[in-house]
C-alpha cells in the first residue's frame, strides 16, 4: 500500500486534455504545484500540501472520462527504475 503524499498518480487522462485543463480541474481540491505527464493517458499531479491530495484522491468525472487518482510516491518510482 502506498502511503499518503502530496502527489497523485492520475490514470485514464484523455490524450486531448492539456496540462492547463488538468491544473484547472484539480485546483478545485487545492493548490497544484505542477503536472508531470507520464504518457498520453496518465500524469502525476503534485499539490502544495497533503490535505489537497487527500481530497483529490479517488475517482472523478472529467468530461466523458472517469479519472482515477491514487497516492504516488516519487521516491519509489525512482528506486524501481534503478533496479
Amino acid at each position: 500500500m502506498t502511503r499518503e503524499s502530496r502527489h497523485l498518480h492520475v490514470a485514464n487522462v484523455p490524450a486531448v486534455a492539456d496540462d492547463q485543463r488538468l491544473v484547472d480541474f484539480f485546483s478545485s481540491f487545492g493548490r497544484v504545484q505542477k503536472i508531470n505527464r507520464l504518457d498520453a493517458n496518465s500524469a502525476v499531479v503534485s499539490f502544495m500540501d497533503v490535505r489537497s491530495a487527500q481530497k483529490a484522491n479517488g475517482e472523478h468525472r472529467f468530461d466523458a472520462d472517469l479519472l482515477r487518482a491514487s497516492f504516488y510516491e516519487q521516491e519509489s518510482a525512482v528506486n524501481q527504475s534503478k533496479k
